[in-house]
Parts: C-alpha cells; structure tokens; sequence
C-alpha cells in the first residue's frame, strides 16, 4: 500500500519531473521493496507476484497519465503563444492603419492649407487675405492635432499641454506675432483623445484668432489657463482688451457649436478685459 500511494502521488506531479530521472527513482522504489518482501516478510510468493504486478502497472498507467498531461500543457502553450502572436499582428496591423488613416488626413489638410496659400498670392484686398488666413488657422488647427496623434505610440489620446502650445506656435507663424505677452499655464499631465482634441483645438484657435484681431496685427496678448479638477478639464481665457468677444459674430457662433458638440459649459463676460472660461467632461 505505501508503494502504491507513493507512485500514485509521484504520478501527478510526473509533468513537472525530468521524466528518466522520475521513472528511475520511481522503479528503483519498487524493486528495492520487492526485494525487502521477498528476504523479510511473511507473503507467499503469490502474494508478492500479484503486489509486484500491481505496482509496475500503476507506475506505468501513472507514467503515461503524466505523459498526457504534458503533450496536453504543450498544446496549451502552443495555443497561448500562437494567440499572442496573432493578438500582437493584429494590434501592429491596427496601429499601422491608424497611423496611415492620420497621415492621410494630415496630408489632405495640407493639400487645403496650400490651395488657400496660392489663392491668398493671387489676393490684393486686405479684407479678402484676413478671411483666408482665419480659414487656413482653423484647417491647420485641426491638422495639428492629427499630427500629435500620429506621433504618438498612443493613437486615441493627445497631450493637451503640446498641442495647445502647438496650436499657439502655428498662429504667432501664420501672422507674423512678433510682439507677443502670454501667460500660459496647463497642467502638463492632461490627456484628451482626439475626438474632443479637434473641437477644443478650434475653440482655442477661435480665442487666438480674436485676440489677434482685438490687438492688431503682429500682437497676441492673453493669458491661458488649463487645469484638470477630478474628470473634469477646465480651460480661462483672458485678455485686457477694451473690447469684447460679442462683436465677434462667427466666432462666437462657431466657439458655441463647438461647445455644444463636446457637451462643454461655456462662459464669457467683459469686465475690463475679456474672460472666457469652459468646462469640459474628459472622455474615458
């Protein structure tokens, strides 16, 4: 019985055994015992025949149940790994189409951005030139944030504190900003994926556009403020300008749409200057 017992048990965990050195050690135990039955004890030779026999048995039907249970462990890794394998293709395949599919984008924005660049050379009116350029920031804006995507490892999010500073950049280029008085403060950490990133992007080009405008050309000078509280992001705006932001029709309609479409909470009054503050709910 003890023999019995110590192969059924040896059995179990043969899988995790080197299977020669686990066969040896386990025949080894029964011939030793056999010869301990057949010099010191009292069985007949029946008896230690039909002992002998159900212990080699055992061994065996435990040796083959191990084998079994490894060719099925083998099996199991096999698929786990080929799993894995396809998991990691699929996602390569996947993160290589976005990236194409923002590239794309980017470069059909651009195409924009050059078709009003040539028709801008061709304009002599200086109220005609100011339009255009309000459209090429709005385009390049939203070009802008499919190139932070695309540059990312992370092609659903985009860092907030780049891509505002991105979006300021653009417009000091396209107009020429040499006299600029900015204060800008936003939380580094802040992440938003890119279908709240293009509305807000607008938002804020809008703000920057009608601060230029407000200023005059070749002046930006505002002060910006994003700060995460909880789930939410909240974004001030504001400048000293004697004027307000209501005498900006299309860009307050546009800054109101565009709230709309991020659920955002929008406010503005004029109090010796302008101040424009929203509260946006990032997505998760």
């Amino acid at each position: 019985l003890p023999v019995l017992i110590f192969i059924i048990f040896f059995g179990s965990y043969m899988v995790r055994l080197r299977w020669m050195a686990g066969f040896i050690a386990a025949a080894s135990y029964i011939i030793a015992y056999q010869i301990y039955l057949v010099q010191f004890s009292d069985l007949t030779n029946a008896q230690i025949a039909l002992y002998s026999f159900v212990a080699w048995m055992t061994l065996v039907f435990a040796l083959l149940a191990g084998r079994m249970a490894e060719w099925n462990n083998r099996i199991n890794y096999i698929q786990r790994l080929t799993i894995k394998k396809q998991g990691e293709i699929i996602l390569a395949e996947k993160e290589f189409l976005l990236k194409e599919v923002h590239h794309r984008v980017k470069n059909n924005l651009q195409v924009i951005l050059s078709l009003i660049n040539m028709q801008l050379r061709n304009v002599e009116d200086r109220t005609p030139e100011i339009q255009l350029k309000d459209i090429q920031s709005r385009v390049l804006s939203m070009s802008t944030a499919h190139q932070w995507v695309r540059q990312q490892s992370n092609f659903s999010m985009i860092n907030l504190s780049k891509f505002s500073n991105g979006l300021i950049d653009n417009t000091r280029s396209l107009f020429d900003i040499e006299e600029s008085a900015s204060q800008i403060e936003i939380d580094e950490a802040i992440e938003i994926d890119i279908e709240q990133s293009i509305p807000l992007g607008l938002i804020l080009n809008e703000l920057l556009l009608m601060n230029r405008n407000l200023f005059g050309k070749g002046k930006l000078n505002f002060g910006l403020k994003i700060h995460k509280q909880d789930e939410h992001i909240e974004v001030v705006f504001q400048d000293t300008s004697p004027r307000s932001f209501a005498d900006f029709v299309l860009s307050q309609e546009l800054i109101e749409t565009l709230a709309d479409q991020l659920d955002a909470k929008i406010e503005h009054r004029h109090d010796n200057g302008n101040r424009f503050r929203l509260t946006l709910k990032i997505s998760n």
